[in-house]
């Protein structure tokens, strides 16, 4: 049986009894205070009254039982109550019956139901009875009602009428909010219904949490993603949860309004964990969790790196068989002049050859710096150190013409990644001018930091601004076009940023870095 039917049989039940137990007080009273007085007629009549309602209250507690709240079963309980009320009235003295109260009484229990015709008609039915067990008293009396008692009889009927007006009208009420409740629960339940649809449809994970995150809901994608092992608790799963992300718990512990993302692997899912700090409010959610599967998004771009590598790797074995072509041809050439001139020729001929075997070193170097696989290992740096190693690598000339504004001494990074970067940057800006100053600054911390590298040497060739980053793109004769290529590598496998400034006078290479970029 549903939880509801079995209320509502109960609620029937107690009625009932409760019917029944006023019943047995009355008929107690009755038959101690009025009973012994009546005349043997209003006696036999009284029990056969008594012997009638007993069978019609069983046939009403049998309808009660089935249907609750139905008119007919109503009726079919409180039609035998007035009738043995009038009854009670007829055989108790008429107009001067104590009894006729018992009818507003029963008129007021009717009113706490819903239906108002039942009511009216109920009103109705107490008032007849009333008049006709008043009228019967005084026929088989043989007496004649006064003026006094007819108007006792008519307020009497008034007080009936008023009574069961006011309660239809609260009826009528009490109705039309107990219409309004039902279809504000249904509409709750239809979205009850509709929210666990919809999260179990979705395919991004979802969990919301109380204050000790112990989990509220959590969707079927949800627990896919976490439970490895199945039959593990909902609060377990979310304990790991929390433990597998780095930074998750000391984000959870300062309860900070801004949302916390961050990318982990479970099992052989990479998962994006997104969670977001609820406002206080009546309901316990603290904490929503937000799970998206991203394995199918990295194995995409990891495809999309290697077509872009292997596209990079056809292109650049064309440009560098185009490179290497020259200086081998200066170098063959230089071989052949070299055992036909004189000593005197000799030395402008090794000079060349030197130059070429430079040239293409250069490139080799610049080659190996650009596909050697970048893997970031972080560690305190002092940058005081750092960049003293930076500036004594340069030549006397280069070292006077750098221009140093340190305003961070300490970061959390990768010490050599970051020293490819400045190197690049440097020589990029060294070869811009013979004498102009180059301007190298570091500002912020390990939340935020900045780097800047800025020449006053006339910037870049406005043919060339858009490609400045893109392998063998060089604005100089001799240049190879992989320092900048390398320096955009660099900054996108450690998370950094860096953007290009052209100005009238100049280029500004900025570099930002630190945990709020990753």
């Amino acid at each position: 049986m549903a939880p509801g039917a079995q209320v509502a049989g109960t609620s029937s039940m107690n009625l009932i009894v409760y019917h029944l137990m006023i019943a047995c007080g009355m008929a107690v009273v009755v038959g101690t205070q009025f009973y012994p007085a009546m005349m043997p007629t209003a006696q036999r009549t009284l029990l056969f009254a008594v012997f009638v309602f007993i069978p019609c209250v069983a046939l009403a507690g049998v309808l009660l039982r089935r249907a609750p709240h139905s008119p007919r079963a109503l009726a079919a309980l409180f039609v035998p109550e007035i009738m043995l009320v009038a009854v009670l009235i007829f055989c108790t003295g008429g107009v001067g019956s104590p009894f006729a109260l018992l009818l507003g009484f029963l008129l007021v229990v009717i009113g706490a139901s819903d239906h108002v015709l039942l009511i009216m008609v109920l009103n109705v039915l107490a008032c007849i009875a009333y008049l006709a067990a008043v009228y019967a008293n005084a026929w088989f009396g043989h007496t004649w009602l006064g003026e006094y008692e007819l108007t006792q009889v008519q307020l009497q009927v008034f007080a009936l009428m008023l009574v069961g007006g006011v309660m239809a009208a609260i009826a009528r009420r009490h109705a039309a909010v107990r219409a309004a409740r039902w279809r504000a629960e249904q509409i709750q339940h239809q979205l009850a219904a509709l929210h666990t649809r919809v999260l179990e449809a979705m395919d991004e994970g979802v969990i919301v949490a109380d204050a000790f995150l112990r989990p509220i809901d959590m969707n079927q994608a949800a627990r896919q993603y976490l439970d490895r092992d199945d039959g593990v608790e909902e609060r377990e799963l979310l304990r790991r949860l929390v433990a597998s992300v780095d930074g998750l718990q000391a984000y959870i512990e300062s309860e900070k309004g801004e949302g916390f993302q961050r990318e982990c692997t479970i099992g052989d899912r990479s998962i994006l964990v997104h969670v977001t700090h609820l406002p206080a409010s009546e309901l316990r959610a603290r904490w929503l969790f937000t799970l998206v599967d991203i394995t199918s998004v990295r194995a995409l771009e990891r495809q999309l790196l290697e077509q872009r590598q292997m596209a990079m790797l056809g292109r650049m074995s064309a440009m560098v068989a185009h490179e290497i072509r020259n200086p081998i041809q200066s170098l063959t050439q230089g071989l052949e002049l070299f055992m036909q001139v004189g000593d005197a020729r000799r030395m402008q001929i090794i000079e060349i050859m030197q130059h070429e075997v430079a040239r293409l070193n250069r490139m080799v170097n610049g080659i190996l710096d650009f596909v050697r696989p970048l893997r970031p290992r972080v560690e305190p740096v002092d940058m005081e150190e750092f960049f003293r190693q930076v500036l004594h690598a340069l030549s006397a000339q280069d070292r006077k013409r750098v221009s140093l504004n340190l305003a961070c001494t300490q970061l959390t990074l990768d010490r050599e990644h970051l020293r490819m970067v400045v190197d690049n940057l440097l020589s990029n800006a060294l070869k811009q001018g013979a004498e102009e100053t180059v301007e190298l600054s570091l500002s912020g911390d390990d939340r935020q930091w900045n780097l800047q590298v800025c020449d006053q040497a006339g910037g870049i060739a406005p043919e060339l601004r858009a490609r400045i980053f893109e392998p063998f793109i060089s604005g100089k004769a001799d240049g190879v076009g992989l320092g900048l290529a390398t320096v955009k590598q660099v900054c996108e496998a450690n998370g950094w940023r860096i953007e290009v400034l052209h100005k009238d006078g100049g280029t500004c290479f900025t570099v930002r870095g630190g945990s709020e970029m990753e």
